[in-house]
């Protein structure tokens, strides 16, 4: 009976054992399953994080082309307003050149006719005095005497107007060129390149300012005086600039700060060609506004005509 209890004690030992030792085998196989998956979780969250970052990126990049995109249909409408502008002003002076070719042409023609006229009165004066000769035989003394004075006071008639006609055509006054426009409306959303609008009026001798695209084309040359004064809001800044076809002649800085107004002017001589193009534009600030309420203005007027 012992030695059956004692084997049975042994086995059972043993079965315990045996158990324990495959529990601790599974244990581990678990363990190191559960590490490996702990693992594989951490590179799964840094390549979440990864691609959320890239994510926002894209986000912000498609907001920057949608913005440049705005930007660039501003521009190409600027562009398509200045092609306007420019055909508008070739019509014109094409028209104004035709106009001034036909009042020469004409002026021309009639000069002309009274140089061919006064000569073909020269050219019959000998035949007049040779007539008036050959009638003295028959005629009295004061009689031709009278004749010959009329025929003199002819010929000095004929040669004045003749000489009058051609000096005329040297004193030809083109008048006087003078504008000043105030920015009465706030502008705002002004993009790079894009005309700041001054339009009211207050002053356009010579009628070289178009208020609608706020651009003085100068109708003649000579040298020019040109100002300009550019009022930016307390919270904004402005980086504007006159500029003559298309190139940058003077820059203005404007920077409000602590709810104060700031204002940016300029004023130069330039010399300008007869059909040169001057504006004020934005030059370097997106989505710019500007104060108007007579606080902006932009002017010129001809110094000396060339």
């Amino acid at each position: 009976m012992k030695i059956i209890l004692s084997v049975c004690t042994v086995c059972f030992m043993f079965g315990i054992v045996h158990i324990s030792a495959v529990t601790d085998e599974e244990f581990q196989a678990l363990f190191i399953r559960l590490t490996a998956l702990e693992e594989k979780q951490v590179i799964s969250d840094k390549r979440i994080g990864s691609l959320e970052r890239d994510i926002v990126s894209y986000v912000n990049r498609i907001a920057d082309l949608e913005t440049y995109w705005k930007l660039s249909d501003r521009r190409v409408d600027m562009l398509k307003r200045k092609n306007d502008i420019s055909n508008r002003r070739i019509i014109a002076l094409e028209k104004k050149l035709s106009d001034k070719t036909f009042v020469e042409h004409e002026k021309r023609k009639t000069l002309s006719d009274k140089l061919i006229e006064a000569l073909r009165k020269n050219m019959a004066l000998p035949d007049i005095i040779l007539q008036t000769i050959e009638t003295n035989d028959t005629l009295p003394m004061d009689k031709t005497t009278q004749n010959e004075r009329k025929v003199a006071s002819t010929d000095k008639k004929i040669r004045s107007t003749a000489a009058h006609s051609c000096g005329s055509r040297r004193f030809v006054s083109e008048g006087n060129v003078a504008f000043t426009a105030i920015k009465n409306l706030n502008q705002k959303h002004i993009g790079l390149d894009q005309n700041i609008i001054f339009e009211q009026i207050l002053t356009n001798e010579g009628g070289g300012y178009d208020p609608i695209h706020s651009v003085f084309i100068a109708p003649q040359a000579g040298l020019y005086v040109l100002s300009s004064a550019v009022t930016t809001t307390s919270d904004g800044m402005s980086h504007t600039a006159i500029v003559r076809n298309g190139n940058n002649v003077a820059r203005m800085y404007g920077h409000g700060n602590s709810g104060y107004f700031d204002q940016g002017s300029q004023m130069i001589v330039i010399r300008l060609n007869a059909g040169d193009e001057v504006a004020v534009q934005n030059i370097d600030i997106p989505d710019l506004t500007i104060v108007g309420g007579l606080y902006s203005s932009f002017s010129g007027f001809l110094l000396l005509p060339q």
